[in-house]
């Protein structure tokens, strides 16, 4: 592998680990950021000179992980194709995700992969579908979620990200559900994961909503999640999703600073584990039921590690030249067998 990788927000909880990850096997990283006592770079994207500063790097990749990845603003992302600069981010807002293949024919005609979604949403959940697919004949049903540990980290970015659509209302996926209404940390439910236990779930708006159905016409049931390891502050947020589905004004995105230090107040009832589930069912080659399971649980705090690795496997892909130019998710991209490898030395079991 060759060239090096510039990390906005490398000093973040994602963008940390990635750079320490790809550093461990001997790819040089440069952290970038606003924060000039934690960057090696100064770079503010909002400013006028951040083309010409990508310009001046030349890097051979741009990692994007400064969040939170609400709206659809591309300006990054048109910035490193315009520099013939590859890049990843690692989004997971549903609207993000799945606009920016508006990027793709620009992408294309620069000869850039520019690549979307490199995390859990959706990224994990679609390389464990592919992982169980030759297994299954048809596919009818597909739940995701991910349950963090009350003493893992959690970055504000992704924190503003998930309090955004604490209440919103949720469009239906494209092929089934299409009278029901979906609203975020409602559909309460609980998962039970190896050596954890039960967790409490609530509904995320997430870009494998689209992606999906997409892929596989036949499924009718999707499910993607979120939780956290603490029934009050888990509640707490159930209840406040209440109030915005009746119509109260809820912005806890803006409060997101305030609300990590809420829960941080909890985190001695908890511990550091979490996890990521993702359950695919259908029918076997015989036409008979069958459900298959996918389970990542993380111990000591290690479970942002399984985010970070979609990007992570995605870089090493760049750097090979093994993408394709165009703007586009890293579903279906990276393999599970790729980002389990990310995880190789990180205390998280597959289950």
């Amino acid at each position: 592998m060759t060239g090096k990788v510039l990390i906005l927000g490398g000093y973040g909880n994602f963008g940390g680990r990635i750079a320490q990850r790809l550093r461990e096997t001997g790819v040089e990283v440069i952290i970038a950021g606003r924060n000039a006592e934690k960057a090696e770079v100064v770079i503010d994207v909002h400013a006028d000179n951040f083309p010409s500063i990508l310009e001046e790097l030349k890097p051979a990749v741009l990692v994007n992980a400064t969040g939170p990845f609400i709206e659809p603003d591309y300006r990054i992302a048109k910035a490193c194709i315009h520099a013939g600069v590859q890049y990843v981010d690692i989004a997971g807002g549903r609207e993000f995700v799945n606009h920016f293949i508006t990027l793709n024919d620009y992408a294309k005609s620069k000869g850039i992969a520019a690549i979307t979604g490199a995390s859990m949403f959706p990224a994990v959940t679609v390389a464990a579908i592919q992982h169980f697919m030759p297994e299954f004949s048809r596919l009818v049903g597909v739940e995701a979620g991910v349950s963090s540990g009350l003493k893992t980290a959690r970055g504000l970015m992704s924190m503003r990200s998930v309090l955004a659509g604490v209440g919103e209302e949720s469009r239906p996926f494209p092929t089934g559900e299409k009278q029901r209404k979906r609203y975020g940390w409602q559909d309460r439910h609980r998962v039970y994961y190896p050596g954890l236990g039960a967790r409490y779930m609530g509904h995320l708006d997430a870009p494998d909503l689209d992606i999906i159905p997409a892929r596989y016409a036949d499924v009718k049931e999707l499910r993607t999640s979120v939780g956290i390891g603490s029934l009050p502050l888990h509640w707490g947020l159930w209840f406040m999703s209440l109030a915005g589905r009746i119509g109260l004004p809820l912005k806890l995105d803006k409060d997101a600073e305030e609300m990590m230090k809420i829960s941080a107040l909890f985190e001695r009832f908890g511990d550091g584990g979490g996890g990521v589930h993702v359950f695919v069912r259908g029918a076997d080659l015989q036409g008979k039921p069958l459900i298959k399971r996918l389970f990542l649980v993380s111990h000591n705090g290690a479970g942002p590690q399984i985010g970070a690795a979609p990007a992570v496997a995605m870089v090493r892909k760049l750097l090979n030249n093994q993408a394709n130019a165009g703007a586009y998710s890293a579903a279906g991209v990276v393999s599970l067998e790729e980002i389990l490898a990310e995880l190789d030395g990180y205390p998280i079991e597959r289950l």
